[in-house]
């Protein structure tokens, strides 16, 4: 199956969520209800879905899921939703967060970094658990989109080069 775009796997996570009518599917994501239309026809042929009497269904639900989270598909997807976020941050600063930091770390920094990294993937984790065991079940654009880690600065100059 073809690499699949960030605006084509929000559409295709709401239809996983339940939202299998097109003004359901339109609601959830926000997007023009024409854009959500060109976005369900390019996945049907790419084989993610089926239309079956205006309900959209996501074809092999497990195989789906496997061939949207491969590796390239999950890296194309983070570098769109962080190239958007820098956008918006500096298009709307007051209305979005945006906090990037070159700093050493000891090695006793970095594990404790390390550990408040855990603990911030926990919280988010047990954030999704209580929501589903409390029936909520927030629109995709309501969701927030929440990007952490770090990296050595020498890789990514390194990295740069290798690009230019």
């Amino acid at each position: 199956m073809p690499q699949l775009l960030t605006l084509e796997r929000v559409v295709l996570e709401s239809i996983s969520k339940g939202h299998n009518r097109l003004n359901s599917i339109q609601t959830d994501v926000g997007l023009q209800l024409s854009l959500v239309l060109s976005i369900l026809s390019k996945l049907m042929k790419k084989g993610y879905i089926t239309l079956n009497q205006g309900s959209y269904q996501i074809l092999d639900n497990e195989l789906a899921w496997k061939k949207a989270s491969k590796k390239e598909n999950v890296k194309e997807e983070i570098h769109e939703l962080s190239e958007s976020l820098v956008n918006n941050y500096f298009s709307n600063p007051s209305k979005n967060c945006l906090k990037v930091q070159k700093i050493y770390l000891s090695e006793s920094d970095e594990k404790i970094f390390g550990s408040l990294l855990y603990n911030l993937e926990a919280f988010i984790v047990s954030l999704r658990k209580d929501q589903r065991e409390k029936g909520i079940r927030p629109s995709s654009k309501d969701q927030k989109v929440i990007m952490w880690g770090y990296s050595n600065y020498q890789n990514i100059l390194e990295d740069i080069c290798d690009v230019v």
